[in-house]
């Protein structure tokens, strides 16, 4: 995910789209920490994965038991989730939003998978979801207490007065319906997309998969400082003076740590499921391969290459008149 944009960038939102979601109903579900943990899982990759994880588990899991209460046997479910590290005022602020089908998935014998929609979580929904979520990190948290070592170096002090940052400049933006709220974690499922609203979803995947950082925010003020427009107003104010150096502490703190996805694919939707192919777009999967060629027509392909490569025999230049050979 990169950090700085010019213009939107819907390759990878055009990539779900066409790839990845079906013509089904999708809910955005987005996580947000308290400050302590929030601090821990953008030092420590291996936590916030499991962080994702039990937070995954813990909706998935209201989506079967909502299913099994249809009739659905063996409900399948999946999602995507786009970790963001940054909040509104470029500070630190380790979240997750995930995309997951409004409904199950139902396997028959064979074939496209049958999509079994289910109503839109209610606010009693999202807060069981959340206390489920909150009794088991906390039992991660427990479990790891030895393990998570803050470290003291320039990154750290960085990170920890970006992630306290939001204390100084709350989110004014509160959402009510379909929301919960316990010790210090949120959640809301609050956002809804039609399965016929191709646009809105694109729209939504650019918004979970965009940077923290928009050029055409940021402007040069007087004496060399720089001025960010937030999107809405912190301390009343949407402007955010920096100079140059506070930038690039805040960038800093921003960075994902090396070799981990900021993009996570699951169940149904995840690379390696069996079942992906009958659940994604027909037109995701990749072509059927042509019969292989027999060792004759294998050769002649190879001569032909060869031959082709082969650079072709130079006749010598011949002498003009009046030079002597």
């Amino acid at each position: 995910m990169p950090l700085l944009r010019r213009a939107p960038d819907g390759g990878g939102a055009d990539h779900l789209v066409k790839h990845v979601f079906p013509a089904v109903p999708v809910c955005q579900w987005v996580l947000s920490l308290p400050l302590r943990v929030r601090f821990l899982a953008a030092r420590d990759p291996a936590l916030a994965s499991r962080l994702l994880d039990l937070f995954t588990r813990a909706v998935f899991a209201w989506q079967r038991r909502s299913a099994r209460r249809t009739g659905v046997v063996d409900p399948r479910t999946g999602g995507v989730t786009a970790i963001q590290r940054f909040g509104g005022a470029l500070n630190l602020n380790v979240h997750f939003h995930t995309l997951v089908p409004d409904g199950v998935f139902a396997l028959g014998e064979e074939g496209p998978a049958r999509f079994v929609a289910l109503p839109p979580p209610g606010d009693e929904d999202v807060a069981a979801v959340l206390e489920r979520i909150v009794r088991r990190v906390a039992k991660a948290l427990a479990e790891r207490a030895e393990e998570l070592d803050e470290g003291a170096d320039a990154l750290t002090s960085l990170q920890a007065a970006e992630v306290d940052r939001r204390t100084r400049f709350p989110d004014p933006l509160q959402h009510a319906r379909r929301s919960a709220f316990l010790d210090g974690f949120s959640l809301h499922a609050g956002v809804r997309v039609h399965g016929n609203d191709r646009e809105g979803l694109e729209r939504l995947c650019r918004y979970v998969l965009r940077p923290p950082l928009a050029l055409h925010r940021l402007s040069r003020g007087k004496e060399g400082a720089l001025l960010y427009r937030m999107k809405r107003p912190r301390g009343g104010s949407r402007l955010l003076l920096l100079t140059p150096c506070q930038l690039v502490g805040k960038l800093a703190t921003l960075v994902p740590p090396p070799r981990v996805h900021v993009v996570r694919y699951h169940g149904v939707f995840a690379p390696h499921s069996k079942v992906r192919s009958r659940v994604v777009p027909a037109d995701a999967m990749p072509a059927a391969r042509t019969p292989e060629s027999t060792p004759g027509q294998a050769q002649a392909s190879l001569e032909g290459r060869l031959a082709r490569r082969r650079p072709s025999a130079r006749t010598p230049p011949t002498a003009s008149p009046g030079q002597s050979s």
